[in-house]
C-alpha cells in the first residue's frame, strides 16, 4: 500500500511508512529531531590526513585452524565423489546436512565424516543410489583412549562387555545410526550393535544392528590400517 501512486519504489519512502505506523522516533507526527534522516552528514570525504586506527588482528588459534582444514577436506571429497564442484549444502534445524546440485531445488540425503591424524585430515561423505535414503557415515580412531572411557555413557552394560576392545566399533555404529536416525535417539536403548563380520582384503566388514527395534545393517573397513570407516549398508 505505501507504493501506491508512487513512481519510484524507495526504502526511504517505506522507511517513513514505518516510522508513522509505529511511533518509532516521532513525536506529534513528526520525525524527532525536525529530519527523516541524516544521510546528507555522512556523504562528506574523510579529511585527507585522516589516519584511521590499525585494524585489530588475531592469530588463528589451533581449533579454528582445525576446523578449517576439516571445512577444506570436506569440500575435496565431496567435489571428488561428485565429479564437479557445482554444489551447495543446506542443514536443517538439527544440523543434519542436505546436498543440492547445480540450479536444482531438490536435495538429496548426505551424511560427512571427519577426523584429524597427526597432522593429516580425513574427511568422508556419502549418499546413496536414491538420493532419499538417509543414512549415516562415520570416521573414528580405533585406539583413541576417550572410547574406554566414554563407554558407558553410550552403551548398555551388556554391550561394554560385548565390545570391550572394540569401542571403537560400537561408538561408530552408534554415530552412523543417529546422523540417520536422529536427532532424538537414544544411544544406550535404541542404537544397538549386534554383531559384525570381520573385513577380509578389500572386502568390508558387515555389522548388524537394530534402531528403535527395527533392523539396521551397515559395513565397516579400515582406511591405511588406521582409522575405522562405518557406513549405513
Amino acid at each position: 500500500q505505501w507504493a501506491a501512486g508512487r513512481k519510484q519504489l524507495r526504502m526511504e519512502y517505506f522507511y517513513r511508512e514505518m516510522r508513522k505506523k509505529t511511533g518509532y522516533l516521532m513525536e506529534a507526527g513528526k520525525p524527532v529531531g525536525g529530519k527523516w534522516n541524516y544521510d546528507s552528514d555522512n556523504r562528506k570525504s574523510p579529511a585527507m590526513d585522516l589516519k584511521p586506527p590499525a585494524p585489530d588482528r588475531f592469530e588463528i588459534d589451533a581449533l579454528t585452524a582445525g576446523r578449517q582444514q576439516e571445512h577444506h577436506a570436506v569440500t575435496l571429497a565431496l567435489s571428488t565423489m561428485l565429479g564437479h564442484g557445482d554444489w551447495h549444502l543446506e542443514h536443517d534445524e538439527h544440523g543434519k546436512p542436505w546436498l543440492h546440485e547445480g540450479e536444482a531445488n531438490d536435495r538429496q540425503a548426505l551424511s560427512i565424516s571427519h577426523c584429524i591424524v597427526g597432522d593429516t585430515v580425513w574427511a568422508a561423505v556419502a549418499r546413496w543410489a536414491d538420493g532419499c535414503t538417509s543414512g549415516g557415515i562415520d570416521l573414528v580412531q580405533p585406539q583413541d583412549a576417550r572410547l574406554p572411557r566414554v563407554a558407558g555413557r553410550v552403551m548398555s552394560s551388556t554391550e561394554q562387555s560385548q565390545w570391550r576392545g572394540r569401542e571403537a566399533w560400537a561408538w561408530a555404529t552408534k554415530e552412523a545410526m543417529f546422523k540417520g536416525h536422529g536427532p532424538a535417539l537414544d544411544f544406550q536403548t535404541e542404537a544397538i550393535l549386534h554383531d559384525l563380520t570381520e573385513a577380509q582384503g578389500d572386502r568390508p566388514g558387515l555389522l548388524r544392528g537394530e534402531v528403535r527395534g527395527a533392523p539396521w545393517q551397515g559395513a565397516w573397513t579400515l582406511v591405511e590400517g588406521e582409522l575405522l570407516m562405518v557406513w549405513t549398508a
